[in-house]
C-alpha cells in the first residue's frame, strides 16, 4: 500500500501457496523481527552452497519508524558471515522495474548494486504480441491498473525486452517454452 500498488502478498490464497511452497522448498529460511509483540519486516530466503538469496522482504508501515528491515538485514547478514563463516549474500536480483527507493535502501545498508547480464526470449507469438503494444498503449495500460502487479511486472518486461541491445536467439515455436 506504501508503494500505491497492489501486493500478491495482500492475497490470503496467495500467500498460502507462497508458504507451502517455501516449506516444501530445501533451503527455505524465513526471518522476522518483532516490535512490540508484532511482526514489523520479514525475509524470506534461499540458503544453497554457502549463498544466501534474499527473495522477499517487506515490513510494516504502521512500524517502519522503528526501522525494523535495517535491524532485520542487519542481524541476517550478521549471521550468515560471521557465524556461518564463508557464505555469501546476495540481496535480490533486481527488478525488472525502476526501484530507486528500494535502491537507495540497499546502497544505504552497505550493499553494492552489481550489473547482472539478462536476456530475455520470447516465443515467436510473444514477440509479435510485445510488437504490437506501443509505447503509448503500455502507459495507458498502467495508467488503467496502476496498482496491478501483473500489468506492471509485463509492462516492465516489454520495455526491457526491447531495449536489449544483443542478439537473442531465436526461440523455436515447436520446443516447450514459457510464454
Amino acid at each position: 500500500m506504501r508503494r500505491g500498488r497492489e501486493s500478491l502478498f495482500a492475497d490470503r490464497d496467495y500467500w498460502r501457496k507462497y508458504c507451502q511452497a517455501g516449506k516444501d522448498t530445501e533451503g527455505a529460511v524465513a526471518w522476522g523481527a518483532m516490535v512490540d509483540g508484532e511482526l514489523g519486516s520479514y525475509v524470506i530466503a534461499i540458503v544453497f552452497d554457502s549463498w544466501v538469496n534474499c527473495l522477499q522482504t517487506n515490513s510494516s508501515t504502521t512500524l517502519l519508524k522503528k526501522r525494523p528491515s535495517n535491524a532485520l538485514l542487519y542481524e541476517v547478514t550478521r549471521h550468515y558471515l560471521r557465524e556461518m563463516e564463508g557464505y555469501r549474500i546476495c540481496y535480490g536480483i533486481g527488478s525488472l522495474e525502476q526501484v530507486s527507493e528500494l535502491d537507495r535502501f540497499k546502497i544505504r545498508m552497505g550493499w553494492e548494486l552489481k550489473p547482472i547480464k539478462q536476456c530475455l526470449v520470447f516465443s515467436k507469438k510473444m514477440q509479435y504480441a510485445f510488437s504490437l503494444a506501443q509505447e503509448p498503449c503500455l502507459k495507458v495500460l498502467n495508467k488503467i491498473f496502476p496498482k496491478s502487479y501483473t500489468v506492471r511486472k509485463t509492462v516492465a518486461m516489454i520495455k526491457l525486452y526491447r531495449q536489449q541491445s544483443y542478439d537473442v536467439p531465436a526461440c523455436d515455436d515447436n520446443k516447450k517454452t514459457s510464454d
